[in-house]
């Protein structure tokens, strides 16, 4: 455990020392990118989620872009023999946009929508991320929260399993909270 968080703590490093960036995210935002980038090591997807060996991996984020261009130094790597790909979908929420993702990020902007987005993502191998207090209990599989003077997560083992993800024992011990049914 304690190395996984001092890996995730170099990492956020590594992405805070980049200059260039057109916008400087907040601390939280910086810990949120460093979660979602993480998070893709340890869950895993069905093989049909992926059309062609070579394909991307792509992490979708709906709303206001908080992050700046944090991913920028990122995208490209490669994740699970797969090309890391950052989809900035703003405010669109057309169903097949969201689908295309392997990870879903929905900002708080979203608070209202977030049962009929995820409802539009039932079947779909997407693992899906919010950062409202509700967002588990509304169906989503990971929910960042508030902890002391940092961020935590909590994970809805039930709404991954329904998504047909995988996620891994070392996610599942540093969660804030499990919720299975």
């Amino acid at each position: 455990m304690k190395k996984s968080v001092i890996s995730l703590a170099l990492f956020v490093f590594i992405l805070g020392s980049t200059a260039g960036f057109t916008e400087e995210p907040s601390k939280e935002y910086m810990l949120k990118a460093a979660f979602l980038y993480k998070f893709f090591f340890f869950a895993d997807w069905p093989e049909k989620t992926f059309y062609e060996s070579e394909s991307t991996i792509v992490l979708g984020i709906m709303g206001e872009n908080h992050f700046g261009d944090v991913f920028k130094k990122i995208e490209g790597e490669s994740i699970h023999g797969r090309r890391l790909t950052v989809k900035r979908l703003g405010n669109a929420v057309r169903p097949e946009m969201l689908r295309g993702c392997q990870i879903l990020f929905i900002n708080r902007s979203f608070d209202k929508e977030t049962r009929s987005i995820l409802a539009s993502l039932k079947g779909h191998p997407v693992l899906t991320v919010g950062e409202t207090a509700t967002f588990v209990e509304s169906g989503g599989v990971i929910s960042f929260v508030a902890k002391e003077d940092s961020i935590g997560f909590e994970i809805s083992q039930t709404a991954a399993e329904r998504a047909g993800i995988k996620i891994r024992a070392q996610l599942l011990r540093v969660a804030a909270r499990v919720i299975e049914e």
